[in-house]
């Protein structure tokens, strides 16, 4: 090999390749420089001899990673080589010449990210605009009229979601075409602005709809569960109907083997090899086998980092997510993120009164489910523009409702199962008010007899309808009001669902979330019906001249053959209107 001493890390990175390849590849060379980043999950760190241009570069070390520390003066030797377009050095051996001081970072925007870059450490900042790319949790950030991917790490608490507004601190890498930044630690990204909440969901959505941030999702949610578990520091908590992947399993292991605090809740009906395996390493559980009632402990739930005193990041991810592969793959479902103490602290209120304890260990004389529960949690919470509802204790019935009638012009909804009487009548009264209702019913369900989609199909006019896919579950349970709220959660429109069963439901009041819901609703409908997915109508107020006074329907949506007294509506345009006989 040829060897070329006393060299500087501008003399092996400076390029006029077009492709960016050091003149250098294939070189025996030997460097000084500090050591500016360290990443063991690739087998490498960065070093660094300035603050300036060309003056970085990633040092691969393989199965031989040293014990270094940030900063450290390093001297090392190796072959220069290209790895998707980044240039690096294959680490043959290695001298700690001393600890020494910091090297700033070099504050650019996303545009002026460039071949000069590559192993420098660099400052930017932007907005998260896809806060999941890859099973690993990488995100995207969009800044200046570019973007840039960021890799994710269990090493930082920080938990990308859609919208957020952040400043990123690290070395910068090629992934052939695309610059990559690489946080180092939780100083490494700053938030300027987080949002509250957004929505991860299993299949992709129709972004050409979004009003105001597109939500690509296809977002595998075992790794979403897995990745959130994974940033914990002091506890997880999890209640959840099912549990039947590996991965989530595996994490939950990895994260009590780093001393943070687990529990986990399930139905008893469930119990199955991937319980046992977390038995097996000490991880307590418990199941509503001493439930009273013929109800399900049917929440999907995982908390983080809600028993400590830092309530700064403290985070709830629930939805229609069973935490199994199979809901991954054939069913249709989401998670929403929740970054809120005060959403993780009545969670915990409800956990612990399944639990039965406040503690690590259950207490099954104090354990209540279902029907035994009492109403403890608060359900307004203002200050994160939501109400939070454990049924059966909270009378979250009454609350859905409320919300479906308080539609001005429009409501999309999907649904698994459709059962109950009073959401179908809060339904109707909006249909027969004139306004746009829209809704997806899982396939099976379609069929049921005890479904409220024969309602709705016997009501005339009938709303726009549909069931989905024969051969995938519509598993998710959701509505979105007027593109402005959204209701969600892990309860079926059913009896048991809102008067015995152990749920959540939550009603956001947000338009960006309520719209990533319609980017993925509208791709459903479009997955199931090849007609145009319903739009609300355009209203035409007070123009009563175009009423048809021969066509009058009744309160349940029939025509009516004679009018006796009561409420009654007629069409005008495309408006209905309500008159009362007396």
């Amino acid at each position: 090999m040829l060897v070329i001493l006393s060299l500087t890390i501008r003399d092996i990175q400076f390029t006029t390749d077009t492709g960016g390849s050091s003149p250098l590849v294939g070189s025996y060379v030997s460097v000084v420089g500090k050591v500016s980043g360290i990443f063991p999950e690739f087998r490498g760190f960065f070093i660094q001899d300035g603050q300036c241009a060309w003056c970085g570069i990633f040092v691969y070390a393989g199965s031989s990673m040293p014990t270094l520390n940030l900063w450290d003066s390093v001297e090392v030797s190796g072959v220069v080589q290209e790895y998707k377009k980044t240039t690096e050095i294959v680490l043959s051996s290695i001298t700690v010449l001393g600890s020494g001081s910091p090297i700033n970072p070099i504050t650019v925007s996303i545009p002026e990210i460039a071949e000069s870059l590559e192993g420098v450490l660099v400052r930017i900042s932007g907005k998260v605009i896809d806060h999941w790319i890859n099973r690993y949790g990488d995100f995207m950030v969009y800044g200046g009229g570019s973007k840039i991917t960021v890799l994710n790490s269990s090493r930082f608490s920080y938990l990308a979601l859609l919208g957020d507004s952040i400043g990123i601190t690290g070395p910068i890498m090629q992934d052939f075409s695309d610059y990559e930044i690489l946080p180092r630690r939780d100083s490494d990204i700053f938030g300027y602005r987080l949002v509250k909440y957004a929505a991860y969901f299993n299949r992709p959505t129709d972004t050409t709809v979004a009003l105001y941030l597109k939500n690509p999702g296809n977002d595998t949610l075992r790794f979403v569960v897995a990745n959130l578990i994974g940033k914990s520091r002091y506890n997880v908590d999890i209640a959840v109907y099912s549990l039947s992947s590996q991965v989530i399993v595996d994490s939950l292991i990895s994260a009590k083997n780093r001393g943070v605090r687990v529990r986990v809740i399930y139905e008893s009906d469930n119990y199955n090899t991937y319980i046992q395996q977390l038995e097996m390493v000490g991880i307590p559980t418990y199941n509503d086998s001493n439930r009273v009632d013929y109800g399900l402990m049917h929440m999907k739930v995982v908390a983080i980092d809600n028993r400590d005193l830092d309530t700064t990041n403290d985070v709830v991810l629930l939805g229609s997510y069973n935490f199994t592969t199979f809901a991954d793959t054939l069913q249709v479902n989401s998670l929403v993120a929740i970054r809120s103490h005060r959403v993780a602290n009545e969670f915990l209120k409800e956990f612990n009164e399944m639990w039965g304890s406040n503690g690590d260990i259950p207490n099954p004389s104090n354990s209540k489910f279902g029907t035994q529960k009492t109403r403890n949690t608060i359900n307004v919470i203002p200050e994160d523009s939501l109400t939070l509802w454990f049924p059966p204790a909270d009378t979250a019935l009454g609350a859905f409702t409320t919300f479906i009638r308080g539609t001005n012009s429009q409501i999309h909804f999907g649904i698994n199962v459709f059962t109950n009487n009073e959401i179908l009548y809060a339904f109707q009264d909006v249909h027969f008010s004139g306004k746009l209702v829209a809704g997806i019913f899982d396939y099976s369900d379609w069929n049921n007899p005890y479904s409220k989609s024969w309602d709705m199909r016997s009501w005339t006019p009938p709303p726009r309808i549909i069931p989905y896919l024969n051969g995938y579950t519509f598993h998710d349970k959701f509505a979105i009001r007027d593109r402005e709220a959204v209701e969600f959660g892990s309860s079926n429109w059913s009896y048991n669902g809102f008067t015995r069963s152990d749920e959540v439901v939550v009603i956001a009041h947000s338009r960006i979330l309520a719209d990533q819901f319609f980017q993925y609703w509208y791709a459903r409908w479009k997955e199931a019906d090849t007609s145009e997915p319903p739009l609300p109508i355009k209203e035409i107020p007070n123009n009563f001249s175009l009423c048809d006074y021969s066509q009058v329907y009744d309160i349940m949506g029939r025509k009516a053959k004679t009018e006796r007294k009561g409420i009654y509506f007629i069409r005008c345009g495309n408006m209905w209107k309500k008159y009362i006989r007396p």
